[in-house]
């Protein structure tokens, strides 16, 4: 078998999960958030959410903030913004 043949990707156990919320910021507006219920992710915790949504972003060209609260994970796109030398300079 040829190297190239090989799927490189990661396709965890919660790749439909990651893949549906990937999909849904997709088409979100700038500057708001998806709001996801934590009653709605089963058994995976929130810790294991964000590290799964964080570890797939760059797959789809996303940086992206995640926040928690007792009944809802949210998670947006991140803002590309001026870098701290770029921002220095204009002030």
């Amino acid at each position: 078998m040829q190297v190239a043949d090989l799927r490189m990707s990661r396709r965890g156990k919660h790749h439909t999960l990651i893949s549906r919320i990937l999909d849904q910021l997709a088409s979100l507006a700038e500057s708001s958030a998806l709001i996801i219920p934590l009653e709605s992710i089963g058994e995976l915790s929130v810790a294991g959410l964000r590290s799964a949504v964080t570890r797939a972003a760059p797959a789809r060209n996303f940086a992206i903030k995640t926040h928690s609260d007792e009944k809802n994970f949210y998670v947006w796109k991140k803002h590309e913004s001026a870098s701290k030398s770029e921002k220095r300079v204009r002030q």
